[in-house]
């Protein structure tokens, strides 16, 4: 299974593999999920795909409230310190939408990572000194949590007002491949946080694009989804009409050929069926009208029978929305080049055996002029 992540632990293989590997959040959220369940269906990895835990916040969050916890058990912890481990112990550690804790989780995250490595860091940030309330070992960490809460009541005011709803900080941006504004779809509410299954980067550059889900066996099942429009239109209808499916995580059926060549064969079968009319009809009774006739109507009970079996009608109608123009004339269209299909290959063989014909028939002509030519001027003579 992979997430990105480096694929094989240093210890086990000490091979050098390159230095530009996501973390393994990812990759070990999924496998506590797929561990804890059995008997998955594909319904279960749909709702994997934009699963709010985060293996992140379970090793780190017990580690904050654990450092905050004996600050405190030694009478050395202010009120803004009880207040951080009070609130940061109130979130369940998902990443849901309507979460008002998971803001600052990540403010303390990014304060913990900066004071990590501060010593690497380009000189134009100061150094922070450190807060009175900070005299224990793991001072970066209760450092940390401290300019969080802080951070967090000065962008996003009190934590009981709202203002920390995740859906209202953290937001996807699907961004136009110009960077136009008017053409993008901005600020849009996900469930999922930085290394969660679903990664939200905040700012759209990253985070998943198309999910599938693939059942295999005889016959080959997916659904799948994608950010975006069935249509690049931007007057159409369809331009954005799988942004909010996306959001919400649900995903769509994929239409799928039941063997690699069904398609090739069907659309063969027209011409060659037509060209075999062109050849058993006489040509005098115009076997390319006909055949062109039989094609259509084929294609017309041929369309009715896989309407009634998917949804061809919602197809037609996405694939006109990428043209601009209604399913209905896909439907038109699909049944006139089955009906040129038939007639041009019954029209093509009905030339060549017309040709055959009349050349043959001149030649016997000719043989009989020459042979009744002959016998006369013999007789004058």
């Amino acid at each position: 299974m992979s997430a990105n992540q480096q694929p094989i632990d240093p210890r086990v293989d000490g091979t050098y593999l390159g230095a530009d590997w996501p973390s393994p959040w990812r990759a070990i959220q999924i496998n506590k999920l797929l561990r804890n369940g059995s008997d998955l269906v594909p319904e279960d990895l749909r709702r994997f795909q934009t699963d709010p835990g985060s293996a992140r916040a379970d090793v780190f969050v017990p580690a904050f409230l654990a450092a905050a916890r004996r600050t405190r058990e030694a009478d050395q912890a202010d009120e803004l310190l009880q207040d951080a481990e009070r609130l940061l112990a109130e979130w369940d550690r998902r990443y849901t939408k309507d979460n008002t804790r998971a803001v600052l989780f990540e403010l303390s995250m990014n304060e913990l990572a900066w004071r990590t490595w501060d010593e690497l860091h380009e000189p134009q940030r100061a150094p922070k000194p450190p807060l009175s309330a900070v005299r224990l070992p793991g001072s970066a960490v209760l450092a940390s949590l401290l300019h969080a809460i802080q951070q967090a009541r000065e962008r996003h005011g009190d934590e009981n007002a709202g203002g920390w709803r995740w859906d209202r900080v953290r937001h996807e941006n699907i961004f136009h491949l110009l960077g136009l504004p008017s053409l993008s779809a901005l600020e849009l509410p996900v469930q999922g946080g930085p290394s969660t299954i679903n990664p939200s980067s905040g700012n759209g550059t990253h985070g998943a694009s198309w999910r599938m889900v693939v059942e295999l066996g005889e016959e080959v099942r997916a659904w799948s989804i994608y950010p975006g429009g069935q249509s690049g239109n931007p007057f159409s209808s369809r331009y954005k009409d799988r942004i909010e499916k996306w959001m919400n995580g649900d995903l769509e059926e994929v239409l799928l050929p039941t063997s690699s060549d069904q398609f090739a064969r069907e659309w063969w079968a027209v011409p060659v069926l037509g060209g075999i009319w062109g050849t058993i009809v006489r040509v005098a009774d115009r076997p390319a009208f006909i055949a062109a006739g039989a094609a259509g109507l084929g294609w017309i009970v041929l369309l009715a029978w896989t309407t009634s079996r998917g949804p061809v009608a919602e197809v037609a109608d996405m694939m006109g929305g990428v043209v601009g123009l209604p399913g209905v004339v896909l439907y038109v269209l699909a049944i006139l080049f089955a009906a040129v299909l038939a007639g041009g290959a019954a029209g093509v063989v009905t030339a060549v055996r017309g040709k055959s014909v009349y050349e043959g028939e001149e030649r016997r002509g000719r043989v009989v002029h020459e042979a009744s030519g002959g016998d006369v001027e013999a007789g004058t003579e």
